[in-house]
């Protein structure tokens, strides 16, 4: 017999940012949705978050919108983007940013294999930035 009501879904835990936050491991499987203007969300670092740790940052807010998400170890982040126009990276490889020409439903999601984390970014291909 199948599942019925509130208890089949698949329900996302969702908070929204208005302001820049230091992401903790507790905040494992959170979708935030950012409102946020110029806003850093540091990630914790990969040792702490452990393998299969993941986030995800979707801008609900344009265009001005300019978010970074950054490594809390320092340590390298790998980047994939799709419109990667629209998605900068670090020198040191260590944060992204999504720049001030973002557009609502630009997305960024962070997975972390334990000693890494590896960030995915798919924008509109009309944003324009560069990594930082």
């Amino acid at each position: 017999m199948s599942k019925s009501g509130r208890y089949s879904a698949d329900r996302k835990k969702i908070e929204a940012l208005t302001a820049s936050k230091t992401i903790e491991v507790h905040d494992c499987g959170t979708i935030f949705f950012c409102d946020v203007g110029d806003a850093t969300m540091t990630l914790p670092a990969s040792s702490a978050a452990g393998n299969g740790w993941w986030v995800k940052f979707v801008l609900s807010d344009e265009p001005g919108t300019k978010l970074r998400v950054a490594s809390g170890d320092g340590a390298t982040m790998a980047v994939s983007a799709i419109a990667a126009d629209g998605v900068t990276q670090s020198d040191a490889s260590t944060n992204l940013d999504l720049d001030a020409n973002g557009d609502v439903g630009d997305v960024v999601e962070v997975i972390c294999d334990g000693s890494k984390m590896y960030a995915f970014a798919l924008v509109k291909a009309n944003a324009a930035s560069a990594v930082s």
